[in-house]
């Protein structure tokens, strides 16, 4: 089996396969270990294999073995979400978004069928605690803060796209790079990416990496949305752009004011 040594790992974020924590893994301040990876590693959830994502890392340390909390919690079906301001991995029993299990609903016959509503903005949308802008997210390296979101208003006739306002401060030694073409929005259900954004709509400030001190505000441009949108799950990505290559996805639920 081979396995790779992995120096300075912060585990506080990892949560234990066999869901039993130490405390030296969950504490109340962040302390470095040294934890080995091993990719050889297989998952089955009752009896069914599941694959680790190629971005999930699966450490072993002291003879137990750490996978990423979100990969667990999926599998079985339960939401978990990460509370930077609390610094809490917050799990619940509502269905997750990648749960694969289905209802089964048995088919009433014609004379008890009931009129089957079209599904409202809150049935669509994930769950969250959704707030007015501006928000913030703080880590050791970074500060991310998001200030608004911007309608389109035509003018000129190429300015239809929605733009998100923020602003990034590298505040550690390792360089950043804010991949805005990998953004994307759920907005009242509805998914919005920044893929095709044409190259003279986007923000040249994100082009290069942002060094320790560095403070770039600039925006990200999501095609239209509509003028009465009500909320948003933003995901950002921002790139450790080191020998690591580590990519982070960041949320934010706003609820949006865009009158």
């Amino acid at each position: 089996m081979k396995i790779q040594k992995v120096k300075y790992l912060v585990a506080g974020f990892l949560l234990g396969a066999s869901l039993t924590v130490g405390t030296a893994v969950l504490a109340t301040s962040i302390n470095t270990v040294t934890a080995f990876e091993d990719k050889n590693i297989r998952f089955y959830f009752n009896e069914e294999k599941k694959e680790v994502a190629q971005d999930y890392t699966t450490l072993i340390y002291e003879n137990r073995t750490y996978v990423p909390a979100r990969f667990i919690a999926e599998n079985l079906g339960v939401q978990v979400q990460w509370d930077d301001l609390n610094r809490a991995v917050r799990i619940t029993t509502e269905p997750c978004e990648l749960s694969e299990e289905k209802e089964v609903i048995e088919e009433p016959q014609d004379d008890q069928k009931e009129e089957v509503k079209a599904p409202s903005i809150e049935d669509k949308q994930p769950a969250g605690d959704y707030r007015e802008l501006p928000l913030s997210r703080y880590f050791r390296d970074m500060e991310l803060h998001v200030q608004s979101v911007i309608l389109g208003d035509g003018y000129p006739a190429s300015n239809v796209y929605t733009r998100v306002y923020l602003t990034l401060e590298n505040t550690d030694s390792i360089p950043l790079n804010l991949q805005q073409r990998k953004t994307r929005a759920i907005i009242d259900g509805k998914e919005y990416t920044a893929q095709n954004i044409p190259g003279a709509e986007q923000d040249r400030k994100w082009y290069n990496d942002l060094y320790r001190s560095d403070k770039v505000e600039g925006y990200i441009a999501l095609p239209p949305i509509p003028k009465d949108a009500q909320k948003m799950r933003l995901y950002l990505y921002v790139l450790s752009n080191d020998h690591t290559q580590t990519e982070r996805e960041i949320q934010f639920d706003i609820s949006l004011d865009l009158n």
